[in-house]
């Protein structure tokens, strides 16, 4: 099962200076390759493996001259949670080292053209990279140097919980991973002055012992533990557990990446395997609650042109779309306001990891557009709408994952999710774009 959909969402009242970059490239790219992450692993850069990587630095030649450009390594442990510096349960030789489940990133909007050997002289040059998406290519220049760029494409306020993006301004509680307020989209040089969410939704449910399971935002606290920050985008990571009857019966380790147009949820939650069989009827909810999204709509890969408008009531074609079973072809879920502004979410249980698919055939859409419904945990009456996703299984492996990841876009126009997602998801084909390497 691959690619099903949920959104999150966030906010803030507190602005953040944050400068953005501009790139020769630029000029070839259309909205989802400006928007594209480039992900490079050790199959591309097989060289390199086991060697420290702390003084490369990433060139690219853009307006005529070679230039740092943004970028980051990422190191990853073998359940594939994103990890910096010297951590328990990581080999302590591995810190600085890139390794297998390693990466490279950038953005593909700041590749350039390909450089001369004149223009490389200067730099020791590690490997060129040569990087392809569909009907363009861009060249990178992997290098030892000092030089970096100053761009930063998101800030995170560890106080506030601020999270700014070119296209919306997001704010979290920096205490609790599972806390999201508001969402503030970017309209011109100006902020909306209303949140497009209300909150998160996050339920489980079920029965241990016959004991009810009653679990939701406010006594699912995750903690944030650690905040890996990087130019090109910033990790949250964070911890919880269930206690139920004094049993630490659910627990999860889950890490929210950010990066300039969307955020992604990977998490493992699960129950140990001596409770999970005792646990009847379980029930995951996740999801989000909008704020008074009248007049915008709701569409998935499985309703064609159809749109579902948001009127605070559910007709009949809405009430089938609830409990829609999700499957290969059910991929995204779109909400997109009056004025433009977008959020489209993608689901994949599979992530990093390789997992059971016996544990995922029973996922379900829901949705709910009703001004009359009351939720305790709501901060303004109403589902306008409520999207998200049923699971009916808690996994008891450690070794499952699933990722959640939702896109914040300002103006798709014409584009529509399915085309922008298609563009998007096409895959990047790197290689060096000569053998010789020089001493590392």
């Amino acid at each position: 099962m691959k690619n099903i959909v949920l959104i999150f969402l966030f906010t803030s009242t507190f602005l953040v200076n944050v400068s953005f970059a501009s790139s020769q490239a630029t000029i070839d790219l259309d909205k989802p390759q400006l928007h594209k992450v480039v992900e490079i692993n050790a199959t591309a850069l097989p060289d390199l493996v086991g060697k420290p990587f702390q003084e490369w630095s990433v060139f690219a030649y853009k307006n005529e001259k070679l230039q740092p450009i943004p970028f980051q390594f990422e190191q990853y442990d073998e359940n594939g949670f994103l990890f910096q510096g010297k951590v328990k349960g990581v080999d302590k030789k591995r810190v600085g080292v890139f390794g297998q489940q390693d990466l490279l990133v950038m953005m593909l909007k700041d590749t350039g053209e390909k450089a001369s050997e004149n223009q490389l002289n200067g730099l020791d040059v590690l490997t060129p990279l040569e990087i392809k998406d569909r009907d363009f290519t861009g060249y990178v220049y992997l290098v030892k140097s000092p030089a970096r760029s100053s761009i930063r494409y998101v800030n995170y306020n560890s106080e506030t919980g601020l999270i700014n993006m070119p296209e919306a301004m997001v704010y979290m509680n920096p205490k609790d991973l599972l806390d999201w307020g508001d969402v503030f989209a970017k309209e011109g040089d100006r902020y909306s002055e209303k949140s497009f969410m209300d909150t998160l939704i996050v339920r489980i449910s079920g029965s241990f012992l016959k004991i009810p399971i009653r679990l939701n935002n406010k006594n699912l606290q995750a903690k944030l533990k650690n905040v890996y920050e990087g130019p090109v985008r910033l990790t949250l990571d964070a911890q919880f557990r269930a206690v139920v009857a004094k049993i630490p019966l659910i627990r999860a380790h889950a890490q929210l990446h950010i990066d300039s147009y969307s955020a992604r949820m990977y998490v493992n939650i699960n129950a140990p395997a001596k409770y999970a069989k005792l646990i009847k009827d379980p029930q995951v909810l996740i999801g989000i609650d909008g704020n008074e999204l009248y007049g915008g709509f709701v569409k998935t890969s499985v309703s064609g042109d159809q749109g579902f408008i948001v009127d605070g009531v559910m007709d009949e074609q809405e009430l089938a779309l609830n409990e829609t079973p999700v499957d290969d072809d059910v991929s995204w879920i779109w909400l997109s306001n009056k004025k433009d502004f977008n959020i489209i979410g993608q689901f994949d249980v599979s992530s990093r990891l390789d997992y059971n698919p016996d544990e995922y055939t029973d996922v379900t859409v829901f949705y709910r557009d009703d001004k009359t419904h009351n939720d305790k945990l709501e901060r303004f009456p109403g589902s306008l709408p409520t999207l998200g996703y049923r699971l009916k299984t808690i996994p008891s492996s450690e070794k499952e994952g699933m990722s959640y990841k939702v896109f914040f876009i300002q103006g798709l126009g014409k584009l529509g999710a399915e085309e922008y997602l298609s563009k998007l998801d096409n895959p990047i084909k790197v290689k060096q774009s000569f053998n010789s390497i020089s001493s590392l």
